[in-house]
């Protein structure tokens, strides 16, 4: 279960404060195991005038007697003792050993005390008279044991009210904090998200401002990153771009002089020259390819928005389909809905999905189908391209749209592909608005699923 950093901080705070109190507490009881005599408080001074006038009225000692008499008490409960001269209690008791030390000391200075000893509290004397002689009255008190000295105080010396207060004090101290510690890491998940999506400008220092601590050196040192990485990858992409203008011109050049060739050529080379213009053609191919693979990438787009419905470009790309799948003796069924409009780039689109389609006719075993749905579903268009063929790797349904991707099952260079199809469907289906997935359906097959915004 995942703890949000709030409810960890203020635990923490809370579990420390318990710690301190029992710490404390523990203390304190083992300071307290010493004899220390220190003078009556007010309240023990009232409490022995009390027990002296209650001990002294006949009615009281008639009716309370026997109980007086008892060597133990319950916890909280006031023991009353008699002392005479020689120190002997009038009910016969054994003494504690503290009661007489108290006694000595109170008797050879003639003051009253308190005596503090682990979890009993023994204070007097005061004078007394009873059955015609004169007597000292200590009192006992069996105190609450000092592990329960922290919530004694909590439920006596606090109100509800101060509880809740001090709750929610700290509760806003720990927001608070939780917020100074996580709005910086929430700043920079942003960033690495934005990253992540393809805007490589973004940087996390300046939304720190003039903070200055180690939340800014993390972004300093996640900016040099950025840095690197945009670096890396705009010289990748202008690499593609410089080195599929410059193969253009010589390949231009290579079909002219292989047409020119074909012409004077005997018979016997023709199968050779046959070859050659087919490698030169597919290598054409790729060469265009790359280059609107590289201005995809750079936001390079050569035609305006328009509103179209998708259904009426969906026909069209399932009868181009059926004309290419007789030669395999494949079936192309549609099952799209009317009246599907979308916004955006048509020519761009039409060839992303061209792609997947032909991608799907490529990998599909002879007489099987390949199926072409579209519906919609709230504000987004679901398009579904799913054929019969040996499917994707699941670890390789995300690469499959990188550029020159090929995965090591079925689908290889023998299907004639290049590995640059999907990449540029991805990225025109994303200039649209939209996003397309792999995954692998059963018994066999791969489905692309692409969903478009639905136009205002």
């Amino acid at each position: 279960m995942r703890l949000p950093l709030f409810w960890k901080i203020f635990l923490s705070f809370w579990l420390a404060m318990l710690l301190m109190l029992g710490s404390g507490a523990f203390l304190i009881s083992q300071l307290r195991e010493n004899v220390i005599f220190t003078p009556l408080a007010m309240g023990e001074k009232k409490q022995l005038k009390y027990h002296v006038s209650r001990f002294e009225s006949r009615q009281f000692r008639k009716r309370h007697f026997p109980h007086l008499a008892k060597a133990k008490h319950k916890r909280g409960e006031d023991t009353l003792y008699l002392l005479d001269n020689q120190g002997e209690d009038y009910f016969g008791r054994v003494l504690p050993e503290s009661l007489s030390l108290l006694y000595h000391k109170a008797k050879k200075n003639g003051k009253a005390y308190r005596v503090q000893q682990g979890d009993t509290l023994l204070f007097g004397p005061a004078r007394t008279r009873f059955d015609r002689q004169d007597f000292l009255l200590f009192i006992k008190r069996e105190e609450s044991p000092m592990r329960l000295l922290a919530l004694k105080i909590l439920i006596h010396k606090f109100s509800l009210l101060q509880l809740f207060s001090a709750l929610l004090i700290s509760a806003l101290s720990c927001l608070l904090l939780a917020w100074l510690i996580t709005r910086p890491i929430r700043m920079l998940q942003t960033t690495a998200n934005r990253i992540a999506s393809g805007d490589l400008s973004v940087r996390a220092r300046p939304a720190l401002g003039r903070r200055n601590d180690e939340f800014t050196d993390l972004a300093r040192d996640f900016d040099t990153m950025a840095d690197q990485v945009e670096r890396i990858i705009k010289s990748q992409k202008n690499l593609l771009r410089d080195v599929s203008h410059e193969l253009r011109s010589p390949l231009a050049r290579l079909q002219v002089a292989l047409g020119l060739a074909e012409r004077h050529a005997p018979d016997a080379q023709a199968p050779f020259l046959s070859r050659i213009d087919l490698e030169s053609n597919r290598l054409n191919t790729m060469i265009g390819q790359l280059l609107n693979l590289a201005a995809l990438e750079r936001g390079v787009v050569s035609e305006d928005r328009t509103r179209f419905d998708i259904s009426e470009m969906l026909h069209l790309l399932a009868e181009d389909a059926r004309f290419e799948a007789a030669a395999k003796n494949l079936a192309v069924v549609e099952c799209v809905a009317e009246e599907l409009p979308v916004e955006g780039y048509y020519q761009m689109l039409y060839s992303a999905l061209e792609n997947i389609v032909r991608n799907a006719l490529r990998h599909s075993p002879p007489g099987s189908t390949v199926e072409i749905k579209a519906s919609r579903d709230d504000d987004r268009i679901e398009i579904l391209i799913c054929d019969q063929g040996p499917g994707v790797a699941e670890q390789d349904l995300e690469k499959i749209f990188e550029p020159f991707f090929r995965p090591s099952s079925a689908r290889e260079r023998d299907t004639g592909g290049t590995g640059l199809g999907l990449a540029i469907a991805w990225r025109g289906i994303a200039a649209n608005g939209g996003h397309c997935r792999a995954r692998n359906q059963q018994p066999a097959g791969l489905c692309m699923a692409i969903s478009l915004p639905v136009a205002l």
